[in-house]
């Protein structure tokens, strides 16, 4: 579990270490392969793919990757009035589906068979449930805001799968270590905090990974934005620095004055 990867050398080197974990499946929180969107930049999808097809044929398996979407993979930043082109969207689209349809009912001689969906059906927030637990994946108001359609699907996934453990994830933080950080508003953060946090917390979500400023955290146990027993809240992890450098955020700038942090700091790291 990451974020914020593309294709430097850091990227690479950090990659190289899952060689040492045997990874399953590797699951990112948006900012794959820092295209910005541009239907021109396909070779950074090349070197991006290269990096985990080359993990994969030096363990020998296919390794499940799935992916969020933020905001160097739509091309803007969250809370834009701007609309993806969905006939002819951006390569994460193209490239990353994340979910299924029902196939067309003249589907010969199958029952129940499912689809991939074509590029104007595919969605930026999904779940997928493996290894007793289910991760939900939502979009911090980059294609979708967090409320409506995304805060119905949270609710839905959430109650259907009473007895997974349950972890989300998303590109912009809630609790972001540091506030020094372009979209990362509080505007944003409170739209998360009147509808997601409290699903987190009603639905006992284990852990809840966030990405986006190039550092990394991990809070301590929190309900409605306190720290708590370990046992009454959830746990954020973050903040998408899998394999880019921290220079988007003066490090001095990272605040623990609300006193919710655990630790921070600069480390590139994939949890």
């Amino acid at each position: 579990m990451g974020g914020d990867v593309g294709s430097e050398k850091i990227a690479q080197d950090m990659t190289k270490a899952l060689l040492g974990y045997d990874p399953d499946i590797i699951i990112i929180g948006g900012d794959i392969a820092y295209d910005q969107a541009m239907l021109t930049c396909w070779y950074s999808w090349d070197e991006f793919f290269w990096m985990f097809e080359n993990l994969g044929d030096k363990l020998n398996k296919v390794i499940p990757l799935v992916a969020g979407v933020g905001n160097h993979d739509v091309g803007y930043d969250a809370g834009s009035t701007l609309n993806i082109n969905k006939e002819d969207p951006p390569h994460w689209f193209k490239f990353m589906p994340q979910h299924l349809k029902p196939a067309p009912n003249d589907t010969i001689g199958v029952d129940n068979i499912v689809a991939v969906p074509d590029f104007n059906e595919r969605r930026t927030y999904f779940h997928h449930t493996f290894s007793g637990a289910v991760f939900l994946s939502l979009d911090s108001d980059y294609v979708y805001d967090y409320s409506g359609v995304q805060m119905q699907y949270l609710t839905n996934v959430s109650e259907e799968n009473p007895d997974l453990l349950k972890i989300a994830y998303y590109h912009n933080p809630t609790y972001p270590c540091c506030q020094d950080f372009g979209d990362t508003s509080q505007t944003i953060q409170n739209h998360s905090m009147e509808t997601w946090i409290p699903a987190f917390e009603d639905y006992s979500y284990l852990a809840v990974f966030e990405n986006h400023v190039h550092l990394w955290k991990k809070t301590y146990s929190l309900k409605g934005g306190k720290v708590v027993d370990k046992d009454d809240g959830v746990t954020y992890f973050g903040d998408g620095n899998w394999g880019v450098n921290h220079a988007g955020c003066d490090t001095t700038a990272v605040s623990n004055s609300t006193g919710i942090l655990e630790t921070s700091g600069p480390t590139n790291h994939i949890w």
